[in-house]
């Protein structure tokens, strides 16, 4: 089953998958939570930024390797920074 816009969006349905197509930009809204969970894996790839950030906290989790590169393209880093004047977290154990 397909839904046309009339300027060219698309929401397709085939095969146990759904496809969402517009050419200006797609916009997800809540006033709740916005899950995504995929039985495999989950990719985001951008031709320019992508940018995660949030009003509290921002966690990154790997069940094994977590790998981060920077300067791909040959130039350019990695840059972690705190800009804490006291901690924020005490860990256990220190």
């Amino acid at each position: 089953m397909n839904l046309y816009g009339g300027a060219g969006e698309e929401i397709r349905f085939y095969s146990g998958t759904l496809d969402i197509t517009a050419p200006g930009g797609i916009n997800i809204r809540a006033g709740g939570n916005v899950n995504i969970m995929s039985g495999g894996d989950t990719n985001v790839n951008a031709r320019r930024s992508v940018d995660v950030s949030s009003n509290v906290d921002t966690r990154v989790k790997a069940g094994n390797n977590m790998q981060l590169l920077g300067g791909a393209s040959g130039c350019g880093g990695v840059l972690i920074e705190s800009q804490a004047a006291c901690p924020g977290y005490l860990f256990e154990n220190e």
